[in-house]
């Protein structure tokens, strides 16, 4: 018996041991070795692992001779080493127990003898997007920003089955958080779906938390086209994930579902009749949605990616408004040569710059917002050229765990007019069918057209500085002050310059002069009496400032008022 016992002791400690072992491994992600020569240089880019929290990495030293000395920066970051002076190999142990989310770290290994250098710099990108690949049932983790792919693939995890639709949530922690994804299953369907869901790190099994879904519980017409995405996640914990889809009867739906990890999720439909609008209020049609995706920025606003699979690439943008949920144009897609974008789209998620990306059938693309030709009247549409940043195929979704509240969307002119109501005073009108992230307008004014003077800033009267509906805005420009502040500012610029080249005697000249005008200047200003030469050329144009200032002014039309 009690060697029977020894036995059974024996076999656990051996269970034990080769259980640590996995885990150990799975615990740290080891690099390939490198050998490194006098001279070298060499750059290794990699995604911070998920599932681990250490990067192994071997280094030998080669034709150095004699007593080498190894150096790392970031010297005090937890950094494992083992690299005697006399010995040619080093061991490099880099922790991530502290998230990396969104930007690099960089470790810089230096190895010298004399005048003998060589270094060898590993770069930890933060793992922050996930691409579905249909073709071999599978999502992969990459890095990515500001249309750079840092680092990719690795797989991750197996659906074991077709899908068409991809999120992802930052719940319970920006790298630590859950996939969820929708089969692809189009006919016979009855407008019935499941969402599964699948832990973060690419461990464990697809959790089925939704089963049965009904889209459109009025008809049995099947779902043609479905996709998701996440919002950001709420104080309590969980997030909403919102699917959009269309029927076989041209009906778009749009539905949540309250989830929450592993958690059974709670649908609920949004609205089953959501209407697309061009930014001059025409209602259009829903054809556009045979291919595309949706993703979900910071302040909840819903972009929608349309493509009709043949030459038609488009983004819409709103938000969730129960039954009067309206979807507006927001951008015509381009290829890098300026013509219309073509073939199947399937995904798009913006990075933490604000960035948006797309998945195709060929690639992965960047929307660059250097391209974007801004539409100036509500009969235009904004254009933006996807410019392919990686080739690949079977790509079918994209999904990523930021939700940047600053975007390169942010305001739509929908109109603007300038009217006269007297000699004195000019009524500037405009209104705008979105914003996002606007601080403000300015109202500015020019005498030739070419050189303008903001003259007044109006708020932007959107709810936390973001709209998807139709806001209307006014200033009465006095026409008088304006004119007269005009003069002003050139003479005083005038006077500058002229002052700069006199002497003692003609300064106070110019002084004197310049404080005879002003007086009369702000006597002007009170007594409205003195009016302009109605004759006199006046032009008028308002400025969008975004919150971020480093987004370019957008201007709407410049009116010639007289």
């Amino acid at each position: 018996m009690k060697r029977l016992t020894n036995l059974l002791l024996t076999f656990a400690a051996l269970l034990l041991s080769s259980l640590f072992s996995l885990l150990s491994a799975q615990l740290v992600t080891t690099l390939p070795d490198r050998t490194l020569v006098p001279g070298d240089n060499i750059t290794i880019d990699i995604a911070r692992p998920v599932g681990s929290n250490s990067i192994k990495l071997d280094v030998e030293a080669d034709n150095f001779g004699g007593t080498r000395t190894w150096t790392i920066n970031n010297d005090d970051a937890g950094i494992a080493k083992t690299h005697p002076n006399s010995n040619r190999y080093g061991t490099f142990t880099f922790t991530a127990n502290s998230p990396i989310e969104f930007n690099s770290q960089t470790y810089i290994i230096t190895i010298t003898r004399g005048t003998n250098v060589a270094t060898i710099t590993v770069n930890v990108y933060p793992t922050n997007f996930w691409a579905a690949n249909a073709d071999e049932q599978q999502v992969y983790a990459f890095s990515a920003s500001q249309g750079v792919v840092n680092t990719g693939f690795t797989r991750l995890f197996s659906t074991g089955q077709d899908f068409a639709a991809l999120g992802r949530s930052e719940y319970p922690s920006p790298s630590g958080g859950w996939h969820y994804w929708i089969p692809s299953t189009y006919d016979g369907n009855n407008g019935i779906f499941t969402l599964y869901a699948h832990k973060g790190d690419g461990t464990g099994n697809n959790v089925a938390i939704v089963s049965n879904a009904d889209m459109n519980p009025s008809s049995t017409s099947d779902i043609g086209f479905v996709r998701l995405g996440l919002t950001k996640d709420k104080p309590g914990g969980g997030a909403d994930a919102y699917i959009l889809g269309k029927d076989k009867n041209n009906v778009l739906t749009l539905a949540k579902v309250a989830v929450n990890g592993s958690n059974p999720g709670i649908f609920t439909i949004v609205d089953q009749g959501v209407e697309l609008k061009h930014p001059d209020g025409t209602t259009l049609s829903n054809n556009i949605f045979f291919n595309g995706d949706i993703c979900i920025d910071g302040n909840g606003t819903i972009y929608a990616l349309a493509n009709d699979a043949t030459n038609i690439t488009e983004v819409y943008i709103g938000n969730p408004n129960g039954s009067n949920t309206v979807f507006t144009k927001k951008w015509i897609l381009k290829d890098a040569a300026g013509n219309n974008f073509t073939g199947s789209v399937n995904g798009m998620c913006f990075d933490s710059y604000g960035g948006a990306y797309i998945s195709a059938g060929d690639g992965i693309y960047y929307l660059d917002p250097t391209t974007i030709i801004r539409a100036t009247t509500s009969a235009e549409v904004s254009t933006i050229r996807a410019i392919r940043i990686l080739t690949g195929t079977g790509y079918s979704d994209l999904a990523t765990n930021v939700w940047p509240s600053i975007t390169h969307l942010p305001v739509i002119f929908s109109s603007m007019e300038a009217n006269v109501l007297s000699n004195q005073t000019v009524k500037v009108e405009w209104s705008t069918s979105h914003e996002a992230n606007n601080d403000y307008f300015g109202v500015e004014v020019s005498k030739d057209g070419v050189n303008f003077k903001e003259i007044a800033r109006v708020d932007s009267r959107a709810g936390n500085n973001v709209s998807s509906g139709a806001l209307n805005y006014s200033y009465d420009i006095n026409t008088s002050e304006t004119y007269f502040g005009l003069s002003l500012i050139v003479l005083l610029v005038a006077a500058g310059f002229a002052m700069h080249k006199l002497n003692r005697k003609g300064r106070v000249t110019i002084l004197s002069t310049l404080l005879i005008v002003s007086i009369i200047f702000v006597a002007c200003k009170k007594s409205d009496t003195a009016a302009p030469d109605t004759n006199s050329s006046l032009f008028v144009r308002v400025a969008q400032h975004n919150i971020d200032k480093t987004v370019p002014v957008v201007y709407a039309k410049t009116i010639r008022v007289r």
